[in-house]
């Protein structure tokens, strides 16, 4: 995956993808406006787009089901633990 290739242009054969910052699935750009079951494992998406890792360019972002999960985890925090606790959480570790 080109993540950090800094000037070098993107060709008319790299295969555009988004993937999920917390699962790590990934889906082609093209489908984004599609259903949630266009996410998949990388392996299977380069299985069925027949396509080569070096390939594929992706962009980080949230898949629906980790989005939803992620909104409640930053308004609801750890089990146990209220959203003070898991927003010094956050600053320690940034």
């Amino acid at each position: 995956m080109r993540s950090d290739e800094g000037d070098t242009p993107v060709s008319g054969t790299d295969f555009l993808a988004d993937r999920c910052l917390l699962c790590r699935r990934i889906r082609p750009v093209e489908s984004s406006e599609q259903a949630a079951a266009e996410w998949d494992e990388l392996s299977g998406l380069l299985h069925r787009y027949r396509i080569r890792l070096a390939e594929v360019v992706v962009s980080d972002t949230y898949c629906e089901e980790c989005a939803v999960f992620y909104r409640q985890l930053l308004t609801y925090g750890y089990p146990g633990q209220g959203v003070e606790g898991w927003t010094a959480h956050v600053r320690a570790t940034t």
